[in-house]
């Protein structure tokens, strides 16, 4: 490593070190008094079909915080989710949600639980998510950022 390189990964580093100290900036949000903001599923719809044996699960994840005194909501950007057959421990796929805090993901037709998390958050699972052949269900999500001790909101979309 040449020692040009060498000072901007120096520099770069510390400003990463910097901005973490600040408040919130690495989105790390301060934790609660008792269990935090209630992590809920917003919106759950089936918005359309398609011409296709795969099912389309388009989601929208908001991340919220209280700051100074005030509910603040921002995207969920890098927010965790996890795709299981609905009752296995196997995972079938992860994603991570883009900077607009959405995710769009194909599937074959059948019963899902989809899980989001992110560092600092809730976190929120959707159980027996039932999809068929080319479905397209929009899900809409907020994580509420915990408090002392981290709450699991589980949502059974049996029906």
């Amino acid at each position: 490593m040449t020692k040009g390189t060498l000072q901007i990964a120096l520099l770069i580093f510390s400003l990463m070190i910097t901005g973490c100290r600040t408040k919130i900036v690495c989105g790390f949000p301060v934790t609660f008094e008792g269990e935090g903001l209630k992590s809920e599923l917003v919106r759950f719809e089936s918005v359309g079909i398609m011409d296709t044996v795969l099912a389309l699960v388009n989601s929208k994840i908001a991340c919220v915080r209280e700051e100074e005194g005030r509910m603040k909501e921002e995207n969920g950007i890098g927010v965790n989710i996890v795709i299981r057959k609905s009752g296995s421990e196997e995972i079938l796929t992860g994603e991570i949600s883009d900077a607009n805090g959405e995710y769009k993901i194909f599937l074959e037709a059948g019963v899902y639980d989809i899980k989001y998390y992110y560092f600092g958050y809730n976190p929120l699972t959707l159980k027996n998510v039932k999809l068929i052949s080319g479905e397209i269900k929009d899900i809409i999500v907020k994580l509420g950022a915990r408090g002392e001790e981290t709450v699991k909101y589980e949502i059974d979309l049996t029906a």
